[in-house]
């Protein structure tokens, strides 16, 4: 079961994080500065929709900045 989306490997040598999800339309459906923290498919407690959620990742790794980019699929 993979019930919340959630950056791997995160935590080892990071200083700095920030996740962001955004929903097709660009609104920001979560946001977390916690590296072990993730996402369970839900804005302010309710579900959303099936679909495709775009995600932006910045952290610093080792002194390094970094972004990764992506699309998690919410299924149900």
């Amino acid at each position: 079961k993979n019930d919340i989306f959630r950056i791997t490997n995160a935590g080892s040598g990071i200083t700095s994080f920030q996740l962001q999800i955004f929903n097709r339309w660009g609104q920001k459906v979560h946001e977390s500065s916690s590296p072990f923290a993730g996402w369970d498919g839900r804005l302010s407690g309710k579900p959303l929709p099936v679909d495709g959620y775009a995600w932006r990742c910045s952290f610093v790794i080792n002194g390094k900045p970094e972004i990764k980019k992506g699309v998690v699929q919410l299924i149900r």
